[in-house]
């Protein structure tokens, strides 16, 4: 599953993922739900995380182009 995350105005938007499961129908399948639950809260922080860092390091190394670029022409 791929992530993607841009803010272009400098401050992120917090994510709202909206889940609810039926526990009182099946006890298993609740079970089941709960360890997806966390899988899925689990690489969905990595993404955000991995795309914040990709983010960061592009924007640092712009910074850098621009700085060479102004300071050695």
């Amino acid at each position: 599953m791929g992530w993607t995350f841009v803010s272009k105005q400098g401050k992120p938007d917090q994510a709202k993922i909206l889940y609810s499961a039926n526990e009182k129908k099946n006890f298993l399948a609740a079970q089941i739900n709960g360890k997806v639950l966390v899988e899925l809260k689990t690489e969905i922080i990595e993404g955000i995380a991995a795309e914040y860092t990709k983010v960061t390091f592009y924007r640092i190394r712009k910074l850098n182009e621009g700085l060479t670029t102004t300071i050695l022409p």
